[in-house]
């Protein structure tokens, strides 16, 4: 009997870890308004690079290919076959959001579903960098999610009062969530940053 019970223990805390991984927040509304580029591109379309630059600094970069969905194009770019670098030594930009630890998990697809990754990306200097990276197992069933979510957001950042814009961010969180897939909940944008913004705009720190 106690083996039995050590065994439905570490059956638990494996699927517990799972659910942990597979639930992580998305800081989306933070992704989207950082990035002057959002593209969605199937698993298979693209690869990482790596160019030894010299004997200490390797500078990694994806390479997209040619079939791309962009959700947002600040400076209208062409971004078919374009290398992009991956930035890693900024507290403002992010890592991978599912996290490399989970890849073992992330990476368990099966050969007959397309898989997408959804590439947030910086422009510096006429210059692509990878701020924001969700990756390899977003089914084509989850992508409107991402796709209504991201559209929206980019509504609301061409509003330029700021009481309504507080407004429409509070109208869109309230909804973000409704029919979001199981491995994806976007995580509330209302931060202590963006508090503190809103409350120097003498809005009424009540509303939040």
């Amino acid at each position: 009997m106690k083996v039995i019970h050590k065994f439905l223990i570490v059956i638990f805390l494996i699927f517990g870890q799972v659910l942990i991984y597979s639930q992580v927040p998305i800081p989306l509304y933070k992704m989207v308004m950082n990035s002057d580029a959002v593209l969605i591109v199937e698993s298979k379309d693209y690869q990482y690079v790596s160019d030894q630059k010299s004997e200490f600094y390797i500078e990694n970069s994806i390479k997209l290919g040619g079939d791309l969905n962009i959700l947002k194009n600040r400076y209208n770019t062409n971004f078919k076959n374009l290398k992009v670098k991956i930035e890693t030594n900024n507290n403002d930009f992010y890592q991978n959001i599912n996290g490399e630890e989970c890849s073992g998990i992330s990476n368990i697809i099966e050969k007959e579903k397309k898989y997408y990754n959804i590439f947030f990306l910086k422009r510096k200097e006429k210059k692509y960098f990878v701020i924001a990276h969700l990756w390899n197992n977003i089914l084509a069933d989850d992508l409107p999610f991402f796709e209504k979510n991201i559209g929206e957001i980019n509504l609301i950042s061409k509003e330029k009062n700021a009481i309504k814009k507080h407004k429409s961010i509070k109208e869109w969180f309230e909804s973000s969530n409704k029919t979001h897939p199981n491995q994806y909940i976007i995580e509330t944008p209302f931060t202590e940053e963006l508090k503190s913004f809103f409350e120097k705009t003498k809005l009424n720190s009540s509303n939040y």
